[in-house]
């Protein structure tokens, strides 16, 4: 009877990247179908920069679109895609969350949504460096409006609300965005530890099919 030379099922990737690729697209196709609802449903709520927005989330589209081909036309260079497609969600996300509004924007939900997701797909290190770039393109942008780079596009008189100043108000919501991801991530090593030990004893069954063959 022929045997068939085993391939290492260590060398064997548990989902492959261009798969992971595909759904993060999804989850693009998903927050874009988003934006453009809120902003022709509730355009009071993306009213600051309501134009602005709706021309970033159309370049935004097409730099994933652009990214796509990419992807299926170079495929050995898809981690790479992979990797500057979430920097420039970053980017998108940032940039969007103040025009409509800063901190207290609806959009900025869409971070912790994109980060948790992400985390749980990609790695949990991907995970921890993307809440380290979305925190620091929310530092940077509120800097920029205090240092007058930038205009402001919170509601006027809204320095001291409910939710405190600005800064607290981002501080805030940059705790809870490293606790989303480290509980993603965290949960996200989980996996891959239980994953990485089923495929060891599915390697030691194979070890012991071929030498009883």
């Amino acid at each position: 009877m022929s045997r068939r030379p085993a391939v290492p099922l260590a060398s064997v990737e548990a989902v492959p990247i261009s798969d992971r690729l595909r759904v993060t697209q999804y989850l693009r196709a998903a927050a874009v179908g988003l934006v453009l609802l809120l902003v022709a449903v509730a355009p009071a709520a993306v009213a600051p920069g309501r134009d602005l927005t709706l021309r970033a989330t159309a370049a935004y589209a097409l730099a994933v679109v652009l990214g796509e081909g990419v992807a299926r036309l170079l495929r050995e260079r898809v981690v790479l895609v992979f990797s500057l497609l979430l920097m420039v969600d970053g980017v998108w996300l940032a940039w969007v969350s103040y025009l409509t509004g800063g901190t207290t924007s609806p959009l900025r939900y869409l971070v912790l949504l994109h980060l948790g997701a992400v985390s749980l797909l990609a790695s949990y290190r991907t995970g921890l460096k993307l809440a380290m770039w979305h925190s620091l393109l929310l530092f940077a942008a509120m800097n920029a409006v205090q240092g007058d780079v930038l205009p402001s596009t919170g509601p006027v008189g809204a320095v001291r609300g409910i939710g405190g100043t600005e800064n607290e108000r981002l501080a805030v919501f940059v705790l809870v965005l490293w606790l989303v991801a480290v509980s993603t991530s965290a949960l996200s090593a989980v996996n891959e530890r239980e994953l990485r030990r089923r495929r060891m004893d599915l390697e030691a069954l194979t070890d012991l099919a071929l030498r009883l063959e």
